[in-house]
């Protein structure tokens, strides 16, 4: 009887290193970095921590990823002290809450070593890592994100997680070579759970002849990458970060490295890796709203005629269908000839244990639709070659398929993920914080399609997409695209993401967030001295604009506005003065009658103490 994990546990596991912070090269387009991530169906990756006295605009740039929803596991850079280290990432994570998930000690130490407080070499990164530990520990916004070790010495430190960093060379199979370096750092450093925090495949034929070392085709580099993967998860590694997301920088002569281990082209193209692992997380994908905390079962199954370099997973979805991924390791890559080497078919007989209705198999190097479909079976015959194969079970013998469309939730906090229209979202049980993640426009306040109470929506991928609050406090977050938040009422908080969004606050005192791009921040409800919207990150340079209903502002028109309607200060001095901002505090305010005795009402805060101008308004 084989235990199951939840599949999300895996992919969730599943990472891409990046360089977010470089601004040098491809990196420097965030909204393609998203874009990439988005496909691959991941969102965690592993950069550099924040480092304020590098490029502002770079350090910019890793906050813009964080609002557009990507998850950091931050290494600290060894010429920075550890006490600093976690000062920068307490203000990170205050101005991003949730988005590091994990704090890495500094970068392989053998390769550059760390000088600490008088010692060298191995001593100091020990005493590096226990010092950032202790500030990570002492501090109260990062004090529950696990701390990773240190990587490049085979030694215990003070972490979490011990870590290692692994690349199969000469187009080798990653099972042998992962399997023996976690080995010994885990004898190092025991009782600890692993992370890979970097491992990879370059797709250079000819670094070796460059003071590197073998590379692989890309169709190879691939099947590699897969199988890397699902040996990560077959380890029980937290964490498995492929290097790199992206070929960020060109290389005409195609000799060095360094500059071919990414996923993504020089023009941000996908290679077959990136196509692969898509098409993986898109097979093994659970939208349930228990994904992260059912309780997985067992499955009585085996496989007969399993080849000796070959495994097997056992995983399951929130809608209890179960997958059995299996995959062979031979020898697929030619070193002397720089071609791949067709690896040799092997039929395998998969005893399920039971009936089940309905059996699919997926391959993820051809696609996302099932290569093979039976129903009411007991068992299969398929051939394993060198990368992996799922087989999905689900339903009993002559059973009918679940239903998904509508999808439940429990009395603590649940995540839904949306998809298509035709979902509904059921959290009439009530309890807890729930969150909607959706890849269509979506609407909180729909009782259609969002039944009960539901806090946050976040929008997924890089659609143009709007988002819609209802009656309750919510967290309404934006994508890679142009959006369009409506907070409606109670005190919200809208996060527009990466693209030229419009944010509208409706009833309440909202939190304004416009990320990247040229945002719009809409009044079009009657002001109040009790609902006054905060605007975090207002940017005339950006092309931001503030947009004010003439309707609602009856003092200011269209055709009239110009700069006399706009005084800097704490009062309107003028008849003329409608719009009053004093830069001091931040506080704008609306004053209809301008001078006369009628009083200002106090319409929003700018946290940034924005200079405004009166080009900055839209009345419409």
């Amino acid at each position: 009887m084989a235990q199951a994990v939840r599949i999300n546990d895996i992919i969730r596991s599943f990472g891409i290193d990046t360089h977010i912070d470089y601004t040098d090269g491809k990196y420097s387009n965030v909204g393609e970095v998203v874009k990439a991530l988005d496909y691959l169906g991941l969102d965690t990756v592993r950069d550099h921590a924040p480092n304020s006295a590098s490029d502002p605009n770079g350090q910019a740039h890793l906050g813009d990823a964080a609002e557009a929803g990507v998850q950091f596991v931050f290494s600290a850079q060894r010429e920075v002290d550890p006490a600093t280290v976690a000062q920068r990432l307490h203000t990170f994570v205050q101005a991003h809450p949730g988005s590091v998930v994990g704090i890495e000690g500094p970068n392989e130490v053998n390769n550059w070593p760390v000088s600490y407080h008088g010692l060298s070499g191995q001593a100091a990164a020990v005493a590096y890592q226990k010092d950032l530990s202790a500030a990570v520990n002492a501090d109260p916004l990062l004090k529950n994100i696990p701390v990773l070790g240190f990587t490049g010495y085979t030694v215990a430190s003070a972490s979490d997680y011990t870590t290692i960093h692994t690349y199969a060379k000469d187009g080798d199979q990653p099972f042998s070579w992962l399997s023996r370096e976690s080995g010994v750092q885990r004898a190092a450093d025991p009782g600890k759970p692993l992370a890979i925090t970097e491992t990879g495949y370059h797709t250079s034929l000819t670094a070796d002849t460059n003071g590197g070392w073998e590379g692989v085709s890309e169709a190879t580099q691939a099947k590699l990458l897969l199988n890397t993967l699902m040996d990560g998860a077959a380890l029980g590694s937290k964490n498995t970060f492929i290097y790199e997301l992206l070929d960020a920088y060109s290389d005409p002569q195609g000799t060095n490295q360094e500059r071919h281990f990414g996923l993504f082209h020089l023009d941000y193209s996908a290679k077959p890796a990136a196509t692969a692992i898509h098409n993986l997380t898109e097979i093994l994908a659970d939208d349930g709203a228990t994904k992260a905390s059912f309780s997985a079962g067992t499955l009585n199954y085996s496989i007969d005629g399993m080849p000796s370099s070959a495994r097997s997973l056992l995983t399951e979805k929130s809608d209890g269908s179960y997958q059995i991924i299996l995959w062979n390791e031979p020898d697929i890559w030619n070193q002397s000839s720089d071609t791949a080497i067709q690896a040799a078919t092997t039929a395998v007989k998969v005893n399920l244990g039971a009936s089940f209705g309905f059996v699919k198999v997926f391959d993820p190097v051809t696609g996302t639709t099932a290569i093979k479909s039976l129903s009411n079976v007991s068992s299969l015959t398929l051939d394993v070659t060198d990368h992996p194969l799922i087989i999905e079970v689900a339903g009993s013998g002559a059973s009918t398929p679940p239903a998904t469309n509508h999808l439940y939730g429990g009395v603590g906090n649940d995540t839904f993920t949306v998809t298509n229209a035709n979902q509904i979202v059921d959290e009439s049980r009530g309890g807890g914080t729930d969150t909607v993640k959706a890849s269509i426009s979506f609407s909180l306040a729909d009782q259609k399609h969002a039944v009960g109470m539901i806090e946050n929506l976040t929008l997924t991928g890089t659609a143009n997409l709007s988002a819609t609050g209802n009656n309750t406090a919510n967290i309404l977050t934006g994508n890679g695209g142009n959006n369009s938040l409506n907070g409606g009422k109670g005190n919200d908080r809208l996060v527009g993401g990466l693209g030229n969004d419009k944010l509208i606050g409706k009833a309440g005192a909202d939190v304004l967030t416009g990320g990247g791009g040229a945002d719009s921040f809409v009044f079009d409800v009657k002001p109040s001295n009790t609902s006054v919207d905060k605007i975090v990150d207002f940017s005339t340079a950006a092309g931001d604009r503030l947009v004010f209903d003439d309707a609602i502002f009856t003092g200011l028109k269209p055709s009239g506005f110009s700069a006399e309607n706009f005084v800097l200060g704490t009062k309107a001095l003028e008849a003329d003065d409608k719009l009053i901002y004093d830069k001091a505090s931040g506080i704008l305010s609306y004053d209809a009658d301008g001078s006369a005795a009628g009083a200002a009402i106090h319409v929003a805060d700018f946290d940034n103490s924005a200079a405004l101008h009166f080009k900055d308004f839209l009345l419409v």
